[in-house]
């Protein structure tokens, strides 16, 4: 499902002329995902409330089953939100896009499905949280660092670890360097899970592995890493 979404978001911008390698400013997310859903794409996640499953081979049970606060980094259109409020049922779930039409989506979506009493979601950078420190039980990123450079990801990763309670996890899922879609898109970075490991612990997390969690997905790269 990650990667049909993925593939069909890049041929749509394609057909708009959306430029697919412009510098990877957080202006230019913004302005890369704002224009993408504005279209077709709205129409089916929003209105017609196409569902994929929120990256249906995930396990979240396994990565968050007692966290009673989430935060998803990069939340998009709310699907992975709305999996892990049906799925887990935590007290308090927070989503933080760039793109506040993806957020509008979101929101739109979270409201027909009646889950708006414990969940908030905001416009944030992965690079500056508007969080107190300490105050999630789990954070969630999902596609999203490969916008991030080197000096961006690590600033992301301090974030982390900053809201994230004493025991607390954080889990990445990104694109390998030999994606398609990395591969296509000159400005997104895939890393490999090594050094997704490397970069957690050097930003203090105490352990970081890549346990598998959901069925295998091709050209993926994962890390989750606990917080002392």
């Amino acid at each position: 499902m990650a990667m049909c979404y993925n593939l069909g978001l890049e041929v749509t911008t394609l057909i708009w002329g959306i430029p697919l390698n412009n510098p990877e400013s957080p202006d230019d997310v913004r302005s890369f995902y704002n224009r993408a859903m504005e279209g077709p794409l709205r129409m089916l996640f929003g209105p017609l409330g196409l569902q994929g499953g929120g990256w249906p081979l995930l396990n979240l049970e396994r990565l968050f089953g007692d966290a009673a606060s989430l935060l998803e980094v990069g939340c998009g259109q709310g699907l992975l939100l709305e999996k892990a409020l049906r799925r887990l049922k935590p007290r308090r779930a927070v989503g933080v896009d760039l793109s506040d039409v993806m957020l509008e989506i979101a929101w739109e979506r979270l409201k027909r499905r009646g889950k708006t009493e414990t969940i908030q979601v905001a416009q944030a950078e992965a690079t500056t949280l508007p969080f107190q420190d300490a105050c999630f039980d789990g954070l969630l990123s999902m596609s999203m660092i490969e916008h991030l450079d080197e000096r961006a990801l690590m600033k992301f990763m301090g974030e982390a670890r900053r809201v994230l309670r004493p025991g607390g996890r954080l889990f990445v899922w990104s694109f390998s360097p030999r994606s398609p879609i990395v591969l296509a898109r000159q400005t997104m970075t895939g890393r490999s899970s090594d050094e997704l490991r490397l970069l957690a612990i050097q930003a203090g997390f105490r352990e970081a592995r890549s346990p598998r969690v959901g069925l295998p997905f091709p050209f993926s790269s994962t890390v989750l890493a606990y917080r002392e």
